[in-house]
């Protein structure tokens, strides 16, 4: 009988260690999502944000006007002429220095640029103006736009939201720096927003190449505010681009 006892113990005290584990297994943690999943899973977002973004600067440069289009492209052709005919008399190295001054890079890597995307120095010039203007839009994707959608410059910018007469007043002061009339200060001239989804006053120029000063400061950047659009703050003055010599 006291065997019995002992068996029916221990069988007892086997079935109760037995539900004790299934019971700490039922209330475990899950295990933590790896963090290359997360990795993954942000980076997926950043893209289809990316994407996004693109979609709306495509479509918004599709509503451009043929008249304003038409305009703003003749005007930044004439000033992408002279900055490549510089290069031409000049060379290469001297337009790729003064920018990479005014760009915050190296003449090397815009010169690399050059050769990557194929294109001449105006247009590589009007691109990282419009980069350092624009809203996390890449020079890559800049030029994208230019032989897959086969949009201008201005259309382009228009889809950015940029005000196409700022647009040519701040290429045409890029302009004089690089053809050596003016000297690059490493801070590119600003294109004001043409609405709420366009670049704010504040944001011409990014954190490597400077910005500008509102709300009763002075931005002084060469050319007269009258020759690029709307001020760039509440009671403050703004002059743009490089002042020429």
């Amino acid at each position: 009988m006291k065997r019995f006892s002992l068996v029916i113990l221990g069988i007892f005290l086997s079935s109760g260690w037995a539900l004790a584990q299934t019971g700490d297994n039922t209330g475990s943690p899950p295990a933590s999502v790896p963090v290359t999943d997360q990795a993954n899973a942000q980076a997926s977002t950043a893209t289809e944000t990316a994407n996004a973004k693109l979609a709306e600067i495509r479509e918004r440069a599709q509503t451009t006007s043929e008249k304003d289009a038409k305009d703003t492209e003749g005007k930044l052709d004439a000033t992408k002429a002279s900055v490549d005919k510089e290069a031409a008399a000049k060379g290469d190295g001297v337009v790729a220095g003064r920018l990479a001054t005014e760009f915050g890079m190296t003449s090397d890597a815009l010169m690399a640029e050059k050769a990557q995307y194929n294109t001449g120095w105006g247009d590589l010039m009007i691109a990282h103006s419009l980069a350092a203007n624009g809203t996390d839009v890449t020079i890559d994707q800049l030029f994208g736009m230019r032989t897959t959608d086969h949009l201008g410059w201005g259309q382009i910018a228009n889809g950015m939201g940029l005000k196409l007469g700022n647009v040519v007043s701040a290429v045409k002061s890029e302009g004089k720096v690089a053809t050596g009339q003016s000297t690059g200060d490493g801070k590119v001239a600003t294109m004001h927003g043409s609405g709420a989804k366009g670049a704010s006053a504040t944001h011409g120029a990014s954190a490597t190449h400077g910005s500008s000063s509102t709300h009763g400061a002075s931005s002084t950047h060469g050319q007269s505010a009258g020759g690029v659009g709307a001020g760039a703050g509440a009671g403050s003055s703004s002059v743009h681009g490089h002042a020429g010599k």
